[in-house]
């Protein structure tokens, strides 16, 4: 997998894991950005090695830019 697609797996796994299954009761499970962060931690470095750990950030900022919209406007 590319760099894109696991950042956009992670961002759509952590929607589904704090959103719709409401799994977790404590802070890194209950957040879309923390979740995205872990999901694309594990995704990159199980596809790309110890340089997948560079998209755990970018996915937690891209989960951030949607908690930032869905807080205004949904």
């Amino acid at each position: 997998m590319s760099s894109i697609e696991i950042v956009f797996y992670a961002l759509c796994l952590g929607f589904c894991w704090v959103e719709v299954l409401k799994l977790g009761v404590v802070k890194p499970f209950t957040c879309v950005r923390c979740m995205a962060g872990w999901f694309a931690l594990g995704l990159g470095v199980w596809q790309q090695g110890w340089h997948g750990i560079i998209l755990c950030p970018v996915a937690v900022f891209i989960g951030a830019i949607y908690s930032a919209i869905q807080m205004r406007y949904l």
